[in-house]
């Protein structure tokens, strides 16, 4: 495995940091239970509008990313989840025999509270 971590903020939110350990351990564990032993590279950058990108891809068979069905992969919909409701994104590539990246973004700020 691989990881390259450039330009990366010395603090950010607490919920940012729990999201993204969870989304990253279970793309690890996705990259290592399904990527037949095949090479995993770690990305992690801020970016210039003010979100934490990182990405994890792996050079596995891959899978039909097209088909739309999150059956079977509960992994990837809980990681989509944990992005979008701190107000980031989540994306996932894969084509079968090109591995598979999957790469989420999420805010390096506080989200305000939400009205009472």
């Amino acid at each position: 495995m691989t990881a390259a971590l450039d330009d990366l903020p010395a603090t950010a939110p607490l919920a940012t940091k729990i999201a993204l350990f969870r989304i990253v351990s279970e793309a690890l564990s996705n990259a290592t239970r399904h990527g037949s032993n095949a090479e995993i590279h770690v990305t992690a950058r801020a970016t210039a509008d003010g979100f934490l990108e990182t990405e994890i891809a792996d050079g596995g068979p891959g899978f039909d990313a097209s088909a739309g069905s999150t059956q079977g992969h509960l992994g990837l919909a809980g990681m989509r989840e944990r992005a979008e409701v701190l107000g980031g994104g989540f994306e996932v590539s894969s084509t079968p025999g090109a591995g598979t990246t999957v790469v989420v973004r999420l805010p390096l700020a506080e989200s305000p509270e939400p009205p009472q």
